[in-house]
């Protein structure tokens, strides 16, 4: 029974990757995406390197100390740097990682909500990785905006783990920490992003009460 469950993840898993190479069909031959609010950094690890400290000295020098939530962001963005990739194959990598954990956040709330149905999270997976709300973000690569997107789907299946008892409220503040500390939409200017969590929190707590009663 384990290994039937192992291979049903895995095949779901690769579903999900598959979906996540969309991004390659973006990029013209030798092309990079730059611009607007896209903030790829050409060169991703001495820009990590100095996003790391609350004050820059880039720009005559100017202080970042609101902006360090981009960490996690800007890490990302190195990691391929750091791996030896060229900046054109690293930024393909990126947002391919960027997809891929798109469709994992929401394929792990589908899997709170309905675990025996592989129809149900292959279907929420796919409509969540496509449609138009995203498209703008992708449209700009606004990976802020994929930051907040993927962190509403684990928010609400923490909150779900813990109504129905299987998971602690310590536990569950805790993993939410976590996950609001890796995927913070950029920190406090990302805040504005959290708007669907914040209407999709409210409402699972209102649900929650009015079948409580």
């Amino acid at each position: 029974m384990k290994n039937l469950w192992w291979k049903r993840t895995v095949t779901e898993l690769l579903f999900i990757f598959v979906l996540s190479l969309t991004p390659i069909l973006w990029f013209r031959e030798n092309s990079i995406f730059v611009g607007h609010d896209n903030t790829y950094p050409l060169e991703a690890r001495p820009f990590l390197e100095n996003r790391l400290h609350t004050w820059s000295q880039n720009f005559f020098g100017h202080d970042q100390s609101l902006i360090l939530g981009t960490i996690p962001i800007h890490a990302l963005d190195a990691l391929p740097a750091i791996s030896g990739f060229d900046p054109i194959t690293g930024q393909k990598i990126v947002y391919i990682i960027w997809f891929f954990l798109i469709g994992l956040s929401v394929y792990v709330l589908a899997s709170v909500l309905n675990p025996q149905s592989r129809v149900f999270k292959l279907v929420a997976v796919l409509f969540y990785q496509f449609n138009f709300f995203i498209l703008q973000g992708w449209w700009i690569g606004e990976k802020s905006k994929f930051s907040a997107y993927i962190a509403a789907p684990l928010v609400l299946s923490i909150l779900i783990l813990v109504s129905r008892g299987r998971v602690s409220v310590i536990l569950g503040a805790a993993l939410t920490g976590i996950v609001l500390f890796l995927f913070n939409a950029g920190g406090l200017y990302g805040i504005p992003l959290y708007g669907g969590t914040l209407v999709s929190v409210f409402c699972f707590a209102l649900w929650t009460a009015v079948t409580r009663e």
